[in-house]
């Protein structure tokens, strides 16, 4: 799965204000990666209001100059907001843009990143960072002391996403903000990356690594002896519903023991009252509790049977053990009876009903021309053969009824 962008990128700006409100772009989904690029003018405006559940990544002011970046990031949930509020401290420009995309992981969707910034007018060049994994995407944030246009790296070449001015045309009392982005299929140091503003300004650049969801995405939690919530008994991993995920638990026990590890999947967060019932509970996840056990009918699709033995040798010189020990069931019983005509020499009856072992099947003759003895050539779970001998030892033809017991 290659990562893509979900919508069109969205923006909210203002030229004086304390707030924008960026709407979720069109065609959010749940697991999509949302990322924030707010830019502001004013270097005493900081950011006081961020909304629930975003992530800061970078958060840089070039000082002396007066402006400031942000970015942040946020995985969606089954149930999003459709827009999302960013407040300042003081009036000032606020340039919020929002772009969504997909087949991230994320578990951890932010890699490498680097922020660089000139006090000097120039074009905006984001340091070089290390991507990790083939197809992971390279995303270049970049804002200007200068409302004007932007044109995106050349080489490598960097796809636009979103390009944005605060003012209504180019004017150098305004601010603006450019996200672009490159999908890299190879490892290895991007390089720096370079912006171009049609009007040269002030600059703060950014180059933030998101990663790509790769199939068997390792689930990996360590027990030892002295485990505390520090190596935490429930680990929350949020996957796409097709996403694959390889499990593994180690357990290091120095004087013999063992570890029993419940893996419940689910498709909402787990909440403290989850984690506590699992960690307090004996029953296996997904039973009810274990109960004493009743001579009597039990009616059950799947059942966990537990045996408890007690060593009544105060000083046994070796430990008691079950040798062996069995569990009967009965099923409730499966019976079809039904006519068949038989009118060649052998005829095949083919049940309505599932049986899951061979049944007994019972056949006497109804309708017959001439004296013949009912023969059954074959049985099976789901079908039977039978033909009617006479005494000359061939056959004939007739109707009998039939009866077949199982379970």
């Amino acid at each position: 799965m290659a990562i893509s962008q979900i919508g069109t990128a969205t923006v909210a700006k203002t030229t004086a204000g304390t707030s924008v409100a960026p709407e979720k772009p069109t065609g959010t989904a749940q697991y999509d990666l949302m990322v924030a690029h707010v830019f502001i003018e004013n270097v005493n405006a900081l950011i006081n209001n961020v909304p629930s559940g975003w992530e800061a990544i970078v958060n840089y002011c070039p000082s002396p100059r007066a402006i400031r970046q942000y970015v942040y990031w946020k995985v969606a949930g089954a149930s999003e907001n459709g827009s999302y509020t960013w407040g300042t401290s003081s009036t000032t420009e606020i340039i919020a843009q929002i772009v969504t995309l997909r087949g991230i992981n994320t578990s951890d969707p932010i890699g490498n990143q680097a922020t660089s910034t000139s006090t000097a007018s120039g074009s905006a060049v984001a340091p070089s960072i290390n991507i990790q994994t083939i197809g992971n995407w390279a995303l270049s944030l970049v804002g200007s002391a200068y409302g004007t246009t932007w044109t995106a790296s050349a080489s490598p070449a960097f796809t636009e996403l979103i390009d944005t001015m605060s003012g209504a045309s180019a004017n150098s009392g305004n601010i603006s903000a450019q996200i672009s982005r490159r999908e890299y299929t190879a490892t290895g140091e991007t390089g720096n990356i370079t912006s171009v503003p049609a009007n040269a300004d002030y600059f703060v650049a950014s180059l933030i690594e998101i990663k790509i969801y790769v199939e068997g995405q390792e689930f990996t939690r360590n027990l030892d002896e002295t485990i505390g919530f520090a190596e935490a008994p429930v680990k929350g991993l949020t996957k796409a519903m097709a996403a694959g995920i390889l499990f593994r638990e180690y357990a290091t026990l120095p004087f013999g023991g063992g570890v029993l590890g419940d893996i419940a999947l689910l498709n909402s967060p787990y909440s403290i009252g989850g984690l506590n019932t699992l960690v307090t509970q004996t029953f296996p996840h997904g039973f009810t509790d274990w109960e004493q056990f009743k001579d009597g009918e039990y009616e059950f699709r799947k059942a966990l049977v537990k045996l408890i033995m007690e060593d009544t040798f105060v000083n046994s010189q070796e430990d008691s053990k079950i040798i062996e020990h069995a569990v009967f069931s009965d099923v409730i019983d499966v019976i079809e009876i039904g006519t068949a005509n038989i009118t060649g020499a052998v005829k095949r009856v083919t049940f309505q009903k599932k049986f899951h072992v061979v049944p007994v099947v019972t056949v006497t003759g109804s309708n017959l021309s001439v004296f013949a003895i009912p023969d059954i050539v074959e049985v099976t779970k789901t079908y039977f053969d039978i033909r009617l001998k006479i005494a000359s030892g061939g056959t004939t033809t007739g109707t009998v009824t039939w009866s077949a017991h199982g379970y």
